[in-house]
């Protein structure tokens, strides 16, 4: 028996749920690379006399986390097959900004031995719908989500604005 690839589990934290109260949703995963981004902007200072100027550190950005989803309701037992719209759209519930926060759910990504993944919102989804059925039903989608790192004010440590800024 083929053993089939770790489901990626993706939750919203608790206390937060997505359009329609979607909590968690399952897809496939089996990636053959993470690619898991981090910049910090350094600001040129002027350097009169120099070729390249002092750069002073501004600022980190949020890490982003890009990855690609597969749901598929084609290789099942069911017939009529499931479009797999009702999972492409808990994806979609994932974006919409909540009226109550002001924002999208802040999610938390799980993969098997890993663990926790990520924490953040989801800046950017597309769907690439790839099998239909004879009706027009779609049974098979690639889901590319971009999850940007997002920490909420209460959450992150103060610093005073006082502290000396230190020169690259």
């Amino acid at each position: 028996m083929e053993k089939k690839p770790e489901k990626l589990t993706i939750r919203t934290k608790p206390g937060e749920q997505a359009k329609g109260g979607v909590t968690e949703i399952e897809a496939y995963f089996n990636p053959n690379k993470i690619l898991l981004g981090k910049s910090v902007k350094l600001l040129p200072q002027p350097a009169k006399g120099h070729d390249v100027p002092e750069e002073q550190f501004g600022n980190g950005d949020p890490r982003e986390f890009n990855l690609d989803l597969l749901f598929d309701t084609y290789d099942t037992d069911r017939v009529p097959k499931d479009p797999v719209t009702v999972y492409t759209a808990k994806l979609d519930s994932l974006i919409v900004v909540s009226p109550k926060k002001h924002r999208p759910p802040i999610c938390e990504l799980w993969w098997g031995r890993w663990g926790k993944l990520f924490e953040g919102v989801l800046q950017k989804l597309d769907h690439e719908y790839t099998l239909f059925m004879e009706d027009g039903t779609p049974v098979r989608a690639t889901s590319k989500c971009v999850f940007k790192e997002f920490r909420d004010k209460r959450d992150q440590e103060k610093h005073s604005s006082d502290i000396a800024k230190q020169r690259i």
